[in-house]
């Protein structure tokens, strides 16, 4: 047998052995990454288990935007699933402050399942373990071992980042770049237009009920003192509004065609949006979060505090709106 013919047997032999073993190896592959921080388990659990924050930690969802709803008045503290370039990221179960299961489902429609266990050795501490399985294919699982050390760096660089979101929580009270404060505030009556409207109608809502409610109280010689809200009741399923647009006075007057909220005086939760006023969404859903962390609620309604009428095709740079949430003790 020639060199050359030794060397193509060689060759058969080899890929023959290499098919073979290809076939018997298995075509999943996992790791395990462990990370402890000075953050309470339920704060790591509501992180984790949020599709919204999610999106700023785990690298296959980097560059995507998570669609907002359109209606801020009841924003889910979690969505159930993330869409993404042909993938989408579902989570399957989890129980609360202590585990939570995503499977992960990519544009070749191959599943990586990330499942994260949650434990707390000392108080305010969290110890978190998460495995992770991904799936290759024939030939591709042959090199399991380089697959395996990429995805154990990828998701010990993913929890870095989550370390650094949920520090920020927990130490500095900001959420999606929002710092959520403390307030202590007045008591408040505000003369209010209330009625129930369709989410798309309240910017119209709100332009003509203001106009009127300033005429009202000029007519009536009342002073107003402090700026216009607009305070959310309830949002219906049928997705209506049970909305107000208000006016803040002194003390609590009767106005005709019109009724007055009373806030009383204590704390309450201030966020400060700068921008559009009616792109407020991402910060009520800080808020709420904010909330769902200390294990507090609000009540209704919520306000947002407007420092000019809002329109819906100004240019709003540097003007704020106050999102304030009052808690129920």
């Amino acid at each position: 047998m020639t060199q050359r013919k030794k060397i193509t047997m060689t060759g058969i032999v080899l890929m023959a052995a290499l098919i073979v073993l290809s076939v018997i190896l298995p075509v999943t592959y996992q790791t395990t990454v462990k990370m402890t921080w000075k953050v309470p388990v339920n704060v790591s659990f509501n992180a984790v288990s949020d599709m919204m924050t999610l999106a700023q930690w785990y690298h296959k969802l980097e560059g995507y935007t998570l669609k907002e709803p359109e209606d801020w008045s009841d924003i889910p503290l979690s969505q159930n699933e993330y869409t993404y370039a042909g993938g989408v990221v579902r989570l399957i179960s989890s129980a609360i402050n202590d585990s939570v299961l995503l499977y992960d489902e990519g544009v070749d429609k191959r599943t990586s399942k990330l499942k994260f266990k949650f434990s707390e050795e000392k108080p305010d501490y969290t110890s978190l373990q998460v495995t992770v399985t991904e799936q290759s294919g024939l030939f591709v699982n042959l090199f399991h071992f380089i697959l395996k050390w990429k995805l154990h760096r990828r998701i010990k660089a993913d929890l870095s980042r989550l370390k650094l979101i949920l520090e920020d929580r927990f130490e500095r009270n900001t959420y999606f770049g929002y710092e959520v404060k403390s307030v202590s505030v007045p008591e408040k009556f505000y003369i209010t237009r209330r009625d129930s409207i369709l989410a798309d109608n309240l910017v119209d809502y709100y332009k003509q009920n203001v106009s009127l409610l300033y005429q009202a109280a000029l007519n009536d010689n009342l002073a107003i003192h402090g700026m216009p809200v607009v305070l959310i009741y309830e949002r219906r399923p049928d997705g209506f509004l049970d909305v107000a647009v208000g006016l803040p006075t002194l003390s609590e007057v009767n106005l005709r065609n019109s009724s007055v909220q009373l806030f009383p005086v204590g704390t309450a939760f201030q966020i400060v949006h700068e921008g559009q006023s009616m792109h407020t969404h991402k910060a009520h859903k800080a808020m709420m979060s904010f909330f769902h962390d200390r294990e507090m609620q609000y009540i209704f309604p919520l306000m947002e505090e407007y420092p000019a009428e809002i329109t819906e095709n100004s240019v709003t740079q540097g003007q704020k709106t106050f999102i304030i949430y009052y808690p129920k003790f």
